[in-house]
């Protein structure tokens, strides 16, 4: 038999970890208290299921005052992917993102136009925040096991004009307090396909149900080479999110998204001459981590 001897200071230690991870019978009330000048970053990694590819992200925030309102001013900083290489340049081209989790504040998406590579970084960056956030609903619940369900539904767009011609999501949002610790609160953000539908399919033979009696609730237009891809059918994805009490910010969070698309690649613009192909299904991973 081995025996471990711990030092008083190591065994305190560890004692008080062990009790940071350990649910608290308190009651907590979202709420992001920016603090001027604050500074931080965000890595972001993605993957999708079944794939060797990855990328990872860097963005910067830094925390302003404007008409006395607070705001964080978000550049991206680093952007590398195990295929395509260094692609940094592309991220520090992306406009900056400035929103804010105020009361009074605008929350609003700034897409990046003619940066295809930025689109999944930014739309998923924007998620991160956006899913427990006050405009969420998330500081509409107090106790463990408590749910928001928001009443208007989540219209996504990214869509940019160029290479996404079309570029829609329609979700019901839900937000579930999980639990509550000493210094921490985690949440649980689940954008489901509304049972009442969505906005009308850009073409009519996109409206036939892909995931058997669920509304087709995501549609895409890209290019594709010298002509168009064309992607519908259904998407689902849950964010769960760890917070810091004191201040509201994220400390970690991780997304799991699943698509199930019927496709088709078609000669033109109008979709006329198109071809099927087979049905996609896909799912990807993202998380999110703090760098101070």
């Amino acid at each position: 038999m081995i025996v471990f001897r711990l030092s008083g200071v190591l065994l305190c230690g560890l004692v008080a970890i062990a009790a940071s991870a350990q649910p608290v019978s308190a009651d907590y009330v979202y709420g992001r208290r920016y603090v001027t000048g604050e500074r931080y970053q965000y890595e972001m990694h993605m993957s999708n299921e079944g794939s060797p590819q990855q990328q990872t992200a860097v963005s910067d925030h830094a925390v302003l005052m404007r008409d006395g309102i607070p705001y964080e001013r978000i550049e991206w900083v680093q952007l590398t992917d195990t295929e395509a290489g260094d692609l940094t340049p592309l991220a520090r081209k992306a406009a900056p993102l400035e929103l804010s989790m105020h009361p009074k504040g605008q929350f609003t998406l700034v897409k990046p136009v003619g940066n295809p590579q930025m689109m999944g970084p930014v739309t998923d960056l924007f998620t991160f925040l956006f899913a427990v956030s006050p405009q969420a609903g998330a500081a509409r619940i107090r106790r463990p096991g408590e749910e928001h369900l928001a009443q208007e539904l989540i219209r996504g767009d990214f869509s940019d004009g160029n290479e996404f011609l079309v570029g829609k999501s329609c979700t019901q949002l839900r937000v579930r307090l999980q639990n509550v610790y000493a210094k921490t609160a985690s949440y649980e953000s689940s954008f489901r396909p509304p049972a009442g539908g969505c906005d009308a399919m850009s073409r009519e033979w996109m409206n036939s149900p892909v995931c058997g009696g669920q509304v087709n609730n995501f549609q895409m237009i890209r290019r594709q080479g010298e002509g168009y891809l064309a992607a519908w059918g259904c998407e689902q994805f849950t964010i769960t999110s760890l917070v810091d009490k004191s201040t509201g910010r994220i400390e970690s969070a991780e997304m799991d998204n699943q698509l199930r698309w019927n496709l088709k690649y078609c000669l033109d613009r109008e979709l006329n001459k198109c071809t099927d192909l087979p049905q996609m299904t896909k799912r990807r991973h993202v998380r999110i981590a703090l760098r101070r």
